[in-house]
């Protein structure tokens, strides 16, 4: 077997026009894909999301959870209903403990040794809320609900707000 042979390298005149030809150009890159359309299926983001600031996302008035509620249509992951004849509830399962924090139980003991005057900072206490609100609703054969994690109570306070101007949109009916 006879070893495989280099390449012939150019001559001259064949090396001259090579350097002479610009190299070719890459492809242009591919147009950017058309926007997508709005996806209801996915569910907007839970109450209180945007920026921290309690606004629901723009194009809905009110928002509880993956429930988005526009001047007349309630908007869920399940499907969109109207708002007019809807009947909306919200239910309070948070709890709210008061507990010494850590904080006071160190100033204690470091303060322990002065005339007992440590012992005052375990009369500190705070309160901590923790649980969920869930927000449900009914339109003739439609129901779904929202739980909500909740920290605070004005966290609840303003969801049940919100939800009663909810229930003024909807023509009033009883929750």
């Amino acid at each position: 077997m006879m070893p495989p042979q280099p390449p012939a390298e150019p001559t001259g005149e064949q090396a001259h026009q090579q350097a002479d030809e610009p190299a070719p150009s890459p492809p242009p890159p591919p147009p950017p894909p058309p926007p997508l359309p709005q996806d209801r299926s996915v569910p907007p983001p839970p109450l209180a999301l945007i920026g921290g600031s309690g606004l629901p996302p723009p194009g809905y008035a009110f928002q509880f959870g993956d429930i988005g509620v526009t001047t007349d249509t309630i908007v869920t992951p399940t499907g969109d209903v109207p708002l007019p004849g809807s009947t909306w509830s919200g239910f309070d399962y948070t709890t709210t403990e008061e507990k010494t924090p850590v904080w006071a139980t160190v100033l204690a003991v470091v303060f322990f040794p002065l005339c007992f005057v440590g012992l005052l900072f375990l009369l500190v206490k705070e309160q901590q809320t923790a649980g969920w609100v869930q927000v449900r609703v009914q339109s003739q054969q439609f129901s779904y609900a929202a739980n909500i994690p909740i920290t605070s109570q004005e966290q609840v306070v303003q969801i049940m707000a919100q939800l009663g101007q909810v229930h003024g949109l909807a023509g009033g009916h009883r929750w």
